[in-house]
């Protein structure tokens, strides 16, 4: 809350409502549930989790018109969807940011952990027809063919890295990286 309140004071940054509210918007209406007692419904966004996303979204530079905010840092319990959550705003990012040859990544210490952001977007897919259509799933990657973007898993070996132009990337489980220089 208090960082609402600084960014509406501060001159310099204007809340582009529209903007916001069309990853809200995309995140409710194409994105689904794929376990559990909710499967194959709607993402019904909880009011923390919309808070989260309009200040990521929404604040924008007067002088650029460029987001504000880059990078931002989740953390929650354990059960509270952070990995439906990124698996929906990577979706959102591949396709509604209009991005050309946008690399985007899920990143983890161990393959098996960043590819379950892949595999929940993999479901999301497969259950709107929509995103069936213009996304493209293979083994161990999504690619949005109409501006030659794509999303894949990765571990955090460094080594492995070198090279990426990331425009989008998952942290998952930052706290269990022993090298830093991932980021």
């Amino acid at each position: 809350m208090r960082l609402v309140k600084e960014l509406k004071s501060n001159k310099d940054y204007y809340f582009n409502h529209k903007e916001a509210n069309k990853t809200i918007s995309f995140i409710e209406k194409s994105c689904f549930h794929t376990t559990g007692e909710y499967n194959k419904q709607n993402f019904k966004l909880e009011l923390w989790q919309k808070a989260f996303l309009e200040s990521l979204y929404g604040f924008y530079d007067k002088k650029t018109n460029l987001r504000r905010f880059k990078e931002a840092l989740l953390i929650v319990g354990r059960g509270n969807g952070k990995t439906t959550l990124a698996s929906a705003i990577a979706l959102k990012s591949l396709i509604l940011d209009n991005e050309a040859n946008a690399e985007l990544y899920s990143i983890a210490t161990k393959r098996d952990q960043a590819k379950r952001v892949y595999e929940e977007m993999r479901r999301m897919i497969f259950i709107n027809p929509n995103l069936n259509k213009i996304l493209k799933v293979k083994r161990d990657k999504i690619e949005f063919i109409h501006n030659n973007s794509f999303f894949q898993p990765l571990s955090s070996e460094t080594k492995t890295l070198d090279g990426l132009n990331p425009y989008f990337v998952v942290l998952d489980e930052v706290a269990m990286m022993e090298k830093r220089d991932i980021y």
